[in-house]
């Protein structure tokens, strides 16, 4: 069975993400989030205020 609460964000994050909105993506990513990624071969940490400003 889908969870149709999901389902919805999922479809809106996937339209966020195609039309590469980062006004909208701003709303629906939490300020806690926080990642990790290669870059130029080094292990680099970011969190939100990294995510939103590029």
């Amino acid at each position: 069975m889908e969870n149709n609460s999901f389902r919805k964000f999922l479809d809106s994050y996937l339209e966020i993400w195609r039309n590469s909105s980062l006004t909208d993506m701003k709303n629906i990513i939490s300020e806690e989030y926080s990642a990790r990624e290669i870059s130029d071969g080094e292990i680099v940490d970011f969190g939100y205020d990294e995510s939103v400003s590029g």
